[in-house]
């Protein structure tokens, strides 16, 4: 029998889900200011996106040009071997970006890791169970997600 806890528990994750949804529907990523390291994951996730490489070329600057991000990708973390430049940075991220920057150019972005944080909260949530009841592991699951900085990184 469903209590009134569950009822609300399913309303609330419905609207969180709805509200992703619209956000990432209607954010346009390419009008922030770049951030961190930010330019150079998401040219190393061009790269691997359209030329399956990780060198840096005149493509991967058609690639940038073509997103439409407002600025230049400044604070590129690069390393020099014989055929020219490649990206430093750890390869795992953009190459999971990379599947949806592929077929959805600046909203596969979001799109990406907004399935990063879906599948963090998914084993949160399972790490979480191990200790408590299900109310108290969405309890602390909501307030890990949505109380701390964690949900803005989808945005980044």
């Amino acid at each position: 029998m469903r209590t009134l806890f569950d009822n609300i528990r399913w309303i609330l994750l419905l609207s969180l889900l709805g509200i992703s949804i619209l956000v990432v529907n209607t954010y346009d990523i390419t009008k922030t200011e770049l951030v961190g390291d930010q330019a150079s994951h998401v040219l190393q996730a061009l790269s691997i996106a359209h030329d399956f490489d990780l060198k840096f070329d005149a493509k991967d600057e058609q690639s940038w040009k073509k997103l439409g991000w407002k600025e230049n990708p400044n604070g590129l973390l690069f390393q020099k071997y014989s055929e020219g430049y490649a990206f430093s940075k750890p390869y795992a991220y953009s190459l999971f970006i990379s599947v949806f920057v592929a077929k959805l150019d600046a909203k596969g972005l979001i799109i990406g890791n907004l399935c990063i944080l879906v599948l963090l909260s998914f084993f949160v949530y399972q790490t979480l169970r191990k200790q408590y009841s299900k109310n108290t592991s969405l309890l602390f699951l909501f307030a890990f997600t949505f109380c701390s900085y964690v949900y803005f990184y989808i945005f980044t």
